[in-house]
């Protein structure tokens, strides 16, 4: 079981343990009481709960007070700083051995921690589900591998695997060990609005060994929610922050020795599609200022994929050979009939 110590800053209750589950809210008030009521129906007993309020105007703050009543339970409450500042306030909080996170609209299954959970392993990365505001489930998301891998084995498959289900950067159905964390100041970056936690554990893979698999899949992840990042336009989108983290996860291949060709094909065709979405929602700048993006493109996509058809395929020819001005007229013309 849990028990309870002074914390030497005064943060949080400081209670030691072997699981600290990070939970930020933002005005989730119709979620937030089954995200934190399926926490304290847990099998595994030996847990802390840090709820970090961010702001929120809903009465969800509220709902959270009632259950820091539980001593187990912390809630804390922030001004509205985005999610990732949330949930780097929780890992300064944490006392657990291991790190793990569920969103305020999201819950688990009250096994979730007890299967999850393996002594002495660096990381553990289980499933989860994606399910509707009934219930059901839209998808399973399980992990192709089962059992301890090198984190040399796993970047084999990673980029292929990431691609097709999102496995590894989901922030929820993971274990990571606090040290590991605290050790390399591995933290959310505050200023992504999108993929932060794909982001984050891009960090994580860079420093673990290794990573124990789990095919089972009890965490619930809500689908279509407000204040989802998935509802952000793109216009709300900063496109080259995502190909930063793209370009992460090349190196994290190209250091473990495992960018093959088909990871080249699949990186070239995420950052063309990213290198056009720009260029199309900057049709409007003046010349010289496209210049500039056109310059600052380059310098972090210099080579892309010509495998493409339609006006996309025109665009992106024209960029990859560099002539500006061509590209250039191009956009004022799609800006002028408004496609």
């Amino acid at each position: 079981m849990c028990h309870v110590v002074w914390n030497v800053d005064g943060i949080g209750k400081g209670i030691m343990c072997k699981i600290s589950i990070i939970m930020p809210v933002y005005n989730k008030v119709n979620y937030v009481e089954k995200a934190i009521e399926s926490i304290q129906k847990q099998t595994f007993l030996d847990w802390e709960l840090i709820i970090v309020d961010d702001g929120s105007t809903d009465g969800s703050d509220k709902k959270c007070d009632v259950y820091g009543e539980d001593f187990r339970i912390t809630v804390t409450h922030l001004k509205h700083g985005g999610v990732s500042r949330a949930r780097n306030f929780g890992l300064k909080m944490a006392r657990g051995k291991y790190i793990t996170f569920v969103d305020g609209d999201d819950c688990v299954d009250p096994e979730f921690l007890e299967k999850l959970y393996i002594p002495d392993q660096e990381m553990i990365i289980g499933g989860l589900l994606r399910v509707n505001h009934e219930g059901g489930i839209v998808a399973k998301v399980i992990p192709l591998l089962y059992g301890e891998y090198e984190i040399t084995d796993v970047a084999k498959g990673f980029y292929e695997e990431q691609n097709d289900s999102g496995i590894y950067g989901y922030a929820g159905g993971k274990l990571i060990q606090r040290k590991l964390i605290e050790e390399h100041g591995i933290t959310f970056d505050e200023k992504i609005p999108l993929a932060e936690d794909y982001d984050f554990f891009l960090k994580v893979y860079s420093f673990v060994k290794s990573i124990c698999f789990r095919q089972y899949a009890g965490y619930r992840y809500l689908q279509g929610t407000v204040n989802s990042a998935a509802a952000l336009n793109d216009f709300e989108i900063d496109f080259f922050t995502q190909i930063e983290i793209q370009n992460r996860a090349k190196a994290f291949l190209i250091e473990k020795a495992s960018f093959g060709d088909l990871d080249k094909i699949i990186y070239l065709r995420i950052v063309t599609g990213y290198v056009y979405t720009i260029l199309l929602i900057n049709k409007g700048l003046k010349y010289n200022e496209f210049l500039k993006l056109s310059d600052r493109l380059k310098e972090l996509v210099p080579v892309v994929t010509l495998e493409i058809s339609g006006l996309q395929k025109f665009c992106i020819t024209l960029y990859d050979r560099n002539e500006k001005k061509m590209l250039y007229l191009i956009m004022k013309l799609l800006a002028l009939t408004g496609r």
